[in-house]
Formats: C-alpha cells, structure tokens, sequence
C-alpha cells in the first residue's frame, strides 16, 4: 500500500515480469532464469516474490535479460521502503524456536551473526518448505518457477541431493 500510494509509476513497474537467476541451491527448476513480477495478484490475492540478489545475478548474466532504468528505480525504492524502521520487526531466535512465514506475503532477512568456530556450538539452521492445502493462488506468471500455481497446490521447494 505505501509503494502503490507514494509511488504508483514504481508499483506499477514492480507488477511487470523482472529476469530471477535460478537460486543455486534449487535442484526443483532447471531453467537458467525465469521471468515474473515482484507483485502480482490473482484472484483478489496480493503476492509479493523478491530476491533482489536473484534479478541481479540475471542482470549481470550475458544470457538473460537487462533491467531498464525504471526496473532498478522500483527494486531501489522497494529496498528504501523495506529500511524504514516502522515496517520492521526485529527478534533474536533462540535455540529451539520455529518461526514460519508466508513467503508471498512477508518479506524478510537476518542480519549479521558471528558464529561458533567449535562445531558444537556452531549455528545449525533448518529450512522447510511447506505446502499448505489452503495456499493462496498466485499469478501464472509464476509457474516456470513454482509449478502449479492454483491454491493449495504443491509448489517449488527444494529437491534433496541426490
């Protein structure tokens, strides 16, 4: 709502298809880079997808699309918008806390930790993907990417090494 109110022209370019790197760590999509929206809505749904470090990688590869010059003012001012102190929380996570999110819905990063060198005292972070049966639908653009994109559909994840 703050970027569609202060700047409409930047939500509207961040509602246009924007070049992602596939994530190293992703062995589910195959693709090189997929194409879609940092916001989207489907269905009277809003969903926002936004790894800025995934459209830069594409921007910097030779073989996938450029950003244009509105492309980085938008992701600019999107980043502005996420530094502002009122639309953030901030908690330390404690040994043995679950946190789960909705990743269409919620932005979110850690910050900075010094860790452990002693092995039994190192950070030990787990990542599940769930897929919940009453998940929202997202826009097709983003079935290259996920999948299925209708509601309480599987989609994405990780695949294990095999």
């Amino acid at each position: 709502k703050i970027i569609k109110s202060e700047r409409p022209d930047l939500y509207n370019v961040l509602r246009q298809n924007f070049p992602y790197k596939r994530h190293v760590v992703d062995r589910g999509n195959q693709k090189p880079f997929v194409m879609q929206p940092i916001f989207s809505e489907c269905k009277g749904y809003f969903a926002c997808s936004y790894l800025r470090v995934l459209i830069e990688r594409a921007d910097q590869d030779e073989n996938c699309p450029s950003l244009n010059s509105a492309q980085r003012k938008a992701i600019d001012f999107l980043d502005e918008i996420c530094e502002r102190s009122e639309l953030q929380l901030r908690f330390p996570m404690k040994r043995g806390e679950i946190l789960l999110l909705n990743n269409w819905i919620l932005l979110h990063r850690r910050t900075a930790f010094e860790d452990f060198s002693d092995p039994d005292h190192k950070r030990h972070l787990l990542r599940v993907w769930l897929s919940m049966p009453n998940s929202r639908p997202i826009d097709p653009s983003f079935a290259e990417n996920f999948g299925s994109t209708e509601a309480g559909s599987v989609r994405g994840g990780m695949m294990p090494k095999k």
